[in-house]
């Protein structure tokens, strides 16, 4: 398996982004001059093109979370601040 850049992580990123409504340019900045998002909403239309997985009401009210690290550990009380 060969890594991905960050800049190319990003570059694939970038058409997500626009697509649930967050406008950045094409230099990866936020655009100021674009139209206000609710940015709850784009951020679960960003997580679920991500995963895969749609996020319903049910599924926020009664699923289990666990939070990690981005090494994959479990992310203690220290980390959720």
């Amino acid at each position: 398996m060969t890594a991905t850049a960050p800049r190319e992580q990003g570059a694939e990123l970038l058409p997500l982004l626009r697509e649930v409504g967050f406008p950045p340019t094409s230099a990866g900045e936020h655009d100021e001059s674009a139209p206000d998002v609710d940015r709850k909403a784009a951020v679960l239309a960003l997580a679920e093109r991500l995963t895969g997985i749609r996020d319903t009401e049910s599924l926020l009210q009664d699923g289990t979370w666990e939070a990690r690290t981005g090494g994959g550990e479990r992310a203690g009380p220290d980390h959720l601040k």
